[in-house]
């Protein structure tokens, strides 16, 4: 189901899908779906191994641990000549990174991530990349932008561009920005971003 409707998505769009995946916290959701939160891990690397198999090849197979199968067709597939960019949430553990290495790739850190954690996290991911045979250049990481204010509470854009410089340094590829920190009535916030975007643009091209 994940497959065919973010392939679907991703057509429609015309190649514009990104796909966000994590394990997840609540083990009511698990419950609820009569699944085992102590595998959500191992569930969500078979989910991603379907996915990229579905995605790649007609027919496709798929032999993993509790998931398997043979001669199956999913159609639509996405965008001609596309993978779906498939992004990884979470702490960098072990299970996690292997993740990122086998099926991601981007990364999405957790909130409260710090510029330190940003750089620690991004020579790990590199050097797993490296390990399973992949351009460590392709690696793609998500930062986020703090809002400056102007006197007159207005969005700074220089002082806002100019804190996600640090981070582009570091190796971040993305960044994201809350609307509601831009303003609270979301038309407004909406009406912000094409200034914002054109400060990165003009920043960091």
């Amino acid at each position: 189901m994940l497959a065919k409707t973010a392939a679907t998505l991703d057509l429609l769009s015309g190649g514009r899908l990104d796909l966000g995946v994590g394990t997840g916290w609540q083990a009511k959701e698990y419950e609820a779906a009569g699944l085992d939160f102590a595998r959500r891990g191992p569930l969500l690397d078979g989910a991603l191994a379907v996915c990229r198999a579905l995605w790649d090849g007609a027919p496709a197979s798929v032999d993993r641990p509790g998931i398997a199968f043979d001669d199956v067709y999913c159609r639509p597939r996405p965008s001609t000549g596309r993978s779906i960019p498939i992004w990884v949430s979470g702490t960098l553990s072990k299970p996690v990174v292997h993740r990122l290495a086998t099926w991601g790739d981007g990364w999405i850190p957790i909130m409260g991530t710090t510029n330190d954690d940003l750089s620690d996290g991004i020579a790990v991911l590199r050097n797993a990349f490296d390990e399973a045979g992949r351009d460590t250049d392709s690696l793609q990481v998500r930062g986020r932008l703090t809002v400056e204010r102007a006197a007159d509470g207005s969005v700074d854009l220089l002082a806002t561009v100019s804190n996600a410089a640090a981070q582009v340094e570091l190796g971040v590829t993305d960044m994201v920005v809350a609307l509601q920190a831009l303003d609270a009535d979301p038309d407004v916030a909406v009406a912000a971003l094409p200034d914002l975007a054109a400060a990165f643009q003009a920043e960091f091209g």
